[in-house]
């Protein structure tokens, strides 16, 4: 199978479009005239770049990506190992005292780029391509990358034959570069024509016509000769689905446009018109077609595009045979010396059925034979090429496939990641969110817990404050009963008159009734338990054989009651207080322990 990139090979001046043999127009020429207006006048035999390489720093990294490697790869171009070595070590010798990292790292590309170009240095080349893409895409440089991606696509298919990874490398290309402009990426026109070109090798033709499309220009846009090649190919792919009014749109675009000065080519202008001729001869329109054919083959033979020569001669013999076949025999000669000088079996496929015809239309059935026959060997050659094409295009489908298969069972394991990462996170979530909310409802329950009890301790404290102030009335108000009590018992101490008889009597009931009774005691016991809680049940567990008298005895005690005052509240004698409080230290007397007569009562129920 025949290479299906474009670029000429050394020494060569022309490429091929699938058995139509294009010129290849002088495309550096621009850049030449740049090399003179930047680099001043070199001395002899040295490359200008090298003279004078201070000023491409100056240039867009555009602009200086071109000049770079124009230089570089004109020479090897002309097979000048020395002098593109030289070029190169003034170069990088330069870049390495003035450029920044960045430039140096361009210059690599450029380096790579014309090595692969001119076959140079290709046992390193997918090592260095394959480092300088990694450091493109670290460094986020979208031009060097669209750059690596393009010189790994070109690498796979004209070194590897590795058609699927070119086809992966030069999607990338395009997809980094659609949108970009040539002032802002190197020769950005003739890369996306190339990157048609190479579909179209392919049979692929909806896909060259869609790259091609993108690159169409409107009419404000400025038209190069990279935009004739892409309307030449635009064409061809429409004639090849036998869309031929599309066809003829472009290819006349691309006549028109040759008319210009500085696009004028004789060449193509063969070729745009011999193709106009062929759509319209498709078209049932042979005698529209006659002119357009004679013109493109004139312009062809002149400039022997051979295989452009062919399909043209063959057409316009094919046109005349039932009416001149003398005529018809010129032209089908022609086209088969045409087709035997380029010796490509898919031309010969086609001039040798049109000598078939022509020899049996004027009765030389055994020359009419032998074409015959070598347009079926021709026809089984050319099978055989459209047959390892047509494998190596289901070979890039398979693997396509493949790499699809791949990519979503990877894409399903990555969703099947998420699906379990997001499940996971939100089950932690939730339970965080629920352990939240157990902390905060047991956080509430105690907070809730402290307000109840420092309510309740506040309730208490009010409470007992209360019971204080209501004791410490009660027994002021027994202080008073008792002081009123002495007074009056004094008054009667003294009174020996017997016409007091009723008011003593009077005066004994009163006594009688502020006597510490058990109503007195019962509202006494009621405040007392607000003031100390559990005074008495914890007596009687500890003392169960106190009796009432003792148990009030021990209350008073508490309270720090004098003897006097206590005597009175209980309505005995001081004595008698004094008694019953020497029988309750008895009672209460530790096992061994002597007792004097000064220990105090309370010293006893201290653990009361």
């Amino acid at each position: 199978m025949r290479c299906p990139f474009v670029l000429p090979q050394p020494g060569s001046r022309k490429f091929r479009v699938s058995g139509l043999t294009l010129p290849a127009w002088p495309r550096r020429r621009g850049v030449l005239i740049l090399l003179g207006l930047f680099l001043s006048t070199p001395s002899p035999g040295v490359p200008p770049i090298v003279a004078r390489p201070d000023s491409l720093l100056g240039l867009s990294p555009a602009r200086r990506y071109v000049v770079l490697k124009n230089a570089y790869y004109g020479q090897l171009l002309r097979e000048d190992t020395s002098a593109a070595l030289r070029v190169r070590r003034e170069v990088e010798a330069f870049f390495q005292i003035k450029g920044s990292e960045r430039d140096r790292f361009h210059l690599q590309v450029v380096l790579l780029e014309a090595d692969l170009f001119g076959k140079f240095h290709l046992k390193r080349i997918l090592s260095r391509a394959k480092a300088l893409l990694q450091q493109a895409e670290a460094e986020r440089d979208t031009m060097m990358i669209a750059k690596g991606h393009q010189n790994l696509g070109l690498f796979y298919f004209t070194i590897q034959k590795s058609y699927y990874l070119g086809f992966w490398h030069y999607g990338r290309t395009f997809e980094l570069i659609r949108h970009r402009s040539e002032a802002d990426y190197p020769e950005h026109t003739y890369t996306v024509y190339t990157l048609g070109r190479v579909n179209y090798d392919f049979f692929n033709y909806e896909k060259a016509i869609e790259l091609g499309r993108t690159l169409h220009p409107s009419k404000a846009s400025p038209v190069t000769i990279d935009h004739l090649y892409n309307a030449a190919l635009i064409g061809l792919s429409y004639y090849h689905l036998q869309r031929y009014d599309s066809a003829r749109h472009y290819f006349e675009w691309g006549l028109g446009y040759l008319t210009r000065r500085e696009l004028a080519n004789d060449a193509w202008t063969g070729i745009f018109n011999g193709n106009i001729g062929r759509v319209l001869a498709e078209q049932g329109q042979p005698e529209a077609a006659i002119p357009y054919l004679k013109k493109g083959l004139d312009y062809t033979t002149r400039f022997r595009v051979w295989d452009n020569v062919a399909p043209f001669g063959a057409c316009l013999a094919r046109i005349y045979l039932p009416t001149q076949p003398e005529r018809a025999g010129h032209y089908a000669h022609l086209a088969h010396r045409a087709a035997l000088r380029e010796g490509v079996p898919k031309v010969l496929y086609e001039t040798h059925p049109t000598q078939a015809a022509y020899y049996g239309r004027v009765g030389r059935a055994d020359l009419a034979l032998a074409h015959a026959d070598s347009a079926a060997t021709a026809k089984d050659r050319w099978q055989k090429e459209l047959d390892v094409t047509l494998k190596h295009r289901a070979e890039i489908a398979l693997e396509a496939e493949r790499h699809q298969t791949r990519e979503r069972l990877l894409n399903q394991e990555k969703d099947r990641q998420v699906l379990i990462r997001n499940g996971l996170l939100i089950f932690l979530g939730l339970a965080a969110a629920l352990a939240y909310l157990l902390y905060a409802r047991k956080a509430l329950a105690d907070r809730h817990r402290q307000a109840q009890a420092r309510a309740k301790h506040e309730r208490d404290e009010a409470e007992l404050r209360l019971a204080r102030a209501q004791l410490d009335q009660y027994l002021q108000h027994l202080s008073e009963k008792n002081s009123l009590i002495e007074r009056i018992s004094d008054e009667l101490a003294e009174a020996t008159e017997p016409g007091v008889q009723h008011r003593n009597d009077r005066i004994a009931a009163l006594l009688d009734s502020i006597i510490l009774t058990d109503a007195d005691w019962g509202r006494f016991r009621q405040v007392f338990e607000q003031v100390h809680p559990g005074f008495f049940d914890e007596l009687r567990h500890t003392h169960p054989d106190l009796t009432p008298a003792e148990v009030r005895l021990v209350a008073l005690s508490k309270l720090g009651i004098p003897t006097r005052e206590m005597a009175l509240m209980l309505g005995v004698s001081a004595e008698s207080v004094r008694k019953g409080r020497y029988r309750l230290r008895r009672k209460l007397e530790p096992l061994g322990k002597p007792l004097g007569a000064d220990d105090a009562l309370l010293d006893l129920l201290r653990p009361v």
